[in-house]
C-alpha cells in the first residue's frame, strides 16, 4: 500500500509538473495587455481628426443685435434714452434689428410670443441697400393681457434671438 501512494504522489507531482509548464507557455504566447497611457500621452492607436483639406470652414453662428424701444433713430437704431423692455397695453413700440457682418441681403424673421411661446405675430423683411438696421414695428397690443412676452429674431436660417419685454395694462407695473 505504500508503493501505491509513493507512486499515486508521484503521478500526481508529474502532472503538477506539466500542468504548470503548459500555463507557463500559454503565458508568454498571450501578449500582455498595454500599460494605460497618460491623458497627455498621444495614442498611436488613432490618429488625431484633422480637417480635410477641400472641406468648407465650420460655420460661426452670428449673434444678432436687437434693441426694442419706443422709437428709432435717422440711422434706424434705437436710442438708448428710447429703449425699454416695458410697454402699456395698446401702446407703438419698434424692434430695430441690426445688419450681421456680410448680412446684406439676408432675410429676417421675428415673431411675438406670449409666455406659453404661443405665436402672437410674425414678420419678415429683408435687407437691402446697404442698409445697417431694420424696423419692425410691434404689434397691437391694446388687447393683450399684463405679463412677459418675447420677441425672436432669425436671421436666414441661423438660431434665433431672444428679448423678453412686458405689458402693463392700465397704470400696472411689471417690475
Amino acid at each position: 500500500m505504500v508503493k501505491a501512494t509513493v507512486w499515486l504522489v508521484g503521478v500526481l507531482a508529474l502532472l503538477s509538473a506539466c500542468g504548470d509548464r503548459q500555463e507557463k507557455k500559454a503565458a508568454e504566447a498571450t501578449p500582455a495587455p498595454a500599460p494605460p497611457q497618460s491623458p497627455s500621452a498621444p495614442s498611436s492607436a488613432t490618429p488625431p481628426r484633422q480637417r480635410q483639406p477641400d472641406a468648407p470652414p465650420p460655420i460661426a453662428p452670428q449673434r444678432v443685435s436687437v434693441e426694442l424701444g419706443y422709437e428709432v433713430d435717422e440711422l434706424g437704431s434705437v436710442p438708448a434714452a428710447l429703449s425699454s423692455r416695458e410697454f402699456a397695453a395698446g401702446s407703438p413700440f419698434v424692434l430695430a434689428v441690426r445688419a450681421p457682418e456680410g448680412g446684406t441681403d439676408a432675410e429676417v424673421t421675428v415673431r411675438w410670443l406670449d409666455e406659453r411661446d404661443t405665436a402672437l405675430g410674425t414678420q419678415t423683411l429683408r435687407f437691402a441697400n446697404g442698409r445697417e438696421f431694420l424696423d419692425f414695428s410691434g404689434p397691437d397690443t391694446s388687447s393683450w393681457r399684463s405679463g412677459p412676452y418675447k420677441v425672436e429674431v432669425r436671421v436666414g436660417a441661423g438660431a434665433p434671438t431672444s428679448i423678453a419685454f412686458s405689458i402693463a395694462r392700465g397704470g400696472e407695473s411689471q417690475s
